[in-house]
């Protein structure tokens, strides 16, 4: 499925298919009005027929995308292929519409599949894949990765949804070491250090509950389950990429303490405490 050059091209178009952001207008006169709802009541009823099926086509293909993104390498595919199908995910992931964020109608009201999250479950995935790193750092337009990054870290803050959080750190550790340019825009984003250590604290206080007996001792607001030590490198590869940017460094300085905290943390794993201290090396740099 991922080498189909035709499903490829019919996924790209389904992304985007019907889905605009209309300008808001001037409310209109009474009798303008009543003739603009006459209008939009014949549009409605003629639009019937394909506005409940293209729920269903962007739901599937949607999860098609998360399904085989794990596996799927843009770079040998022609513009004319991967260029859609990143255009469609980047906008998903930065959509402010209701129709990104709320959850599919068809899962039904407690549900909370949501085409943003599928979206930041697919950009994950294919951010694994250094020659997509790549081609994500270059889709047009360039500047929707600076909401991009915002909308990353937002879901960073968000300890209710530990999946979501953990997609985000995954995305902006490959982005953030796969150009220096990327590395600068992420760390001049208000909080991204702060909300990186913040995940780096949360799995070590998660730990240190596990190891107090029968998880009695709990701090508060801390998550249940620690992240796992791929996750914690994730995100402390992030913050070294980061702290390579100069411009950063005033900012580190405002959390030196809360990186050394965790540098000689028992809790932390060998590897994450080196580039912690890589990170401290760099920011104390003349």
């Amino acid at each position: 499925m991922c080498k189909h050059a035709g499903l490829l091209l019919i996924l790209g178009k389904l992304l985007l298919l019907h889905h605009e952001h209309p300008e808001r207008k001037q409310a209109a006169l009474s009798s303008e009005r009543e003739e603009l709802e006459q209008d939009q009541g014949l549009s409605r009823s003629q639009e019937e027929w394909w506005q409940d099926c293209l729920q269903a086509l962007r739901e599937n293909t949607l999860v098609t995308l998360a399904n085989i993104s794990g596996q799927l390498d843009l770079s040998p595919l022609p513009e004319s292929l991967c260029f859609p199908i990143l255009d469609g995910l980047l906008h998903w992931a930065v959509c402010p519409s209701a129709e990104a964020q709320d959850p599919f109608p068809a899962l039904g009201s407690n549900a909370v599949l949501s085409p943003q999250s599928l979206v930041l479950e697919t950009l994950s995935k294919l951010s694994t894949r250094d020659a997509n790193v790549d081609l994500i750092l270059v889709a047009p337009p360039i500047s929707r990765l600076e909401t991009l990054y915002s909308t990353l870290l937002r879901f960073l803050r968000d300890r209710k949804s530990a999946v979501c959080r953990e997609m985000a750190v995954v995305l902006l550790a490959s982005l953030a070491q796969g150009h220096s340019l990327a590395a600068r825009a992420m760390a001049l984003q208000e909080r991204s250090i702060g909300d990186l250590l913040g995940f780096l604290e949360d799995s070590l206080a998660a730990a240190r509950c596990q190891q107090s007996q029968a998880g009695l001792v709990h701090e508060q607001n801390s998550p249940c389950e620690p992240a796992s030590v791929d996750m914690m490198r994730r995100a402390a590869r992030a913050l070294l990429a980061l702290a390579e940017v100069d411009e950063s460094r005033s900012q580190f300085t405002l959390h030196e303490s809360r990186l050394l905290d965790i540098s000689v943390s028992p809790a932390v794993d060998s590897l994450v405490s080196q580039v912690i201290c890589e990170v401290l090396f760099l920011i104390a740099r003349p």
